[in-house]
C-alpha cells in the first residue's frame, strides 16, 4: 500500500523534528546570562515565502526556548545574541528548518506573530515565584 504525498511530508517533518530535538539535547546548559532590558526581534522571510505558509513550533526544554521555523530562513546568530542581549542565544540552520535556541529563566516564555514579511518574537512573563 502506497502512503499519500502528504503522509509522506508529515513523516519527514516529524522525523526532521525529533532530529533537531536530539542535536539540541546534547547543548550544555546555560550560564542564565539574560537581557534585563525588554527587546524584540523580527524575522525576516525572503520573498518568494511567507509567514503565513511557514510551519513554527515554540517549545520549552529546561532553561531554553526553542524557536522552530519550517523553513531556511535568513537568521544570524550575532543578530540574535545583539537584539536580545543573551550571549548564549544561538541559530542552528537545518535543511528545511531555522531553530532559534534562547536561554530564559522559568517563567518568561517567548510568543512569536505572524505579519505579512516577518514573524515578531517577544519575550512575556508568564508567571512569578
Amino acid at each position: 500500500m502506497n502512503r499519500s504525498p502528504q503522509k509522506k511530508i508529515c513523516s519527514k517533518r516529524i522525523k526532521m523534528l525529533l532530529h533537531i530535538c536530539g542535536i539540541l539535547a546534547v547543548s550544555t546548559e546555560p550560564s542564565l546570562a539574560i537581557s534585563t532590558k525588554p527587546y524584540w526581534f523580527r524575522i525576516l522571510v525572503p520573498n518568494n515565502l511567507a509567514p503565513s505558509q511557514i510551519g513554527q513550533a515554540i517549545f520549552r526544554e529546561g532553561n531554553y526556548e526553542y524557536i522552530v521555523l519550517a523553513a531556511k530562513l535568513p537568521v544570524r546568530k550575532f543578530a540574535l545574541r545583539q537584539v536580545t542581549g543573551i550571549p548564549d542565544a544561538t541559530v542552528v540552520h537545518l535543511p528545511g528548518a531555522t531553530v532559534l535556541q534562547i536561554p530564559l529563566p522559568l517563567g518568561q516564555d517567548i510568543i512569536t506573530t505572524v505579519g505579512n514579511s516577518s514573524f515578531l518574537a517577544y519575550p512575556v512573563v508568564t508567571h512569578t515565584h
